[in-house]
């Protein structure tokens, strides 16, 4: 598997439309596999996702969990909208891609 499809789970988790994420545009960063994974999300929902300097791939949120589109897909469950100790906003969630899983990924998010 290559590990950067593995950061597309990381989006999984960050989106259920929320006070925490109430701009129009957000950019949400994590550091998945020692590399930054990237989601946007566009009122309210995520629309992107990108590992490292990879191609952006398209994700979308149903109910609380985050799909990107990777083959096979990757998701990001469990999905829960949050604010750190700073005051952003947070996306938080469990990745999985293939037998790859990672739980507890945080996206902290600022406007786009």
């Amino acid at each position: 598997m290559k590990p950067y499809l593995i950061g597309l789970a990381t989006c999984v988790l960050l989106l259920s439309p929320g006070a925490a994420l109430a701009q129009d545009k957000q950019i949400c960063e994590a550091k998945l596999f020692g590399k930054k994974a990237r989601l946007w999300v566009e009122d309210g929902q995520p629309v992107r996702y990108q590992w490292s300097n990879r191609a952006a791939l398209s994700a979308q949120m149903s109910g609380n969990q985050i799909t990107i589109a990777a083959s096979p897909p990757a998701t990001l469950s469990n999905v829960e909208m949050g604010q750190n100790g700073k005051g952003q906003a947070t996306i938080t969630g469990d990745w999985k891609f293939k037998t790859n899983t990672q739980d507890n990924v945080v996206f902290t998010c600022r406007p786009k």
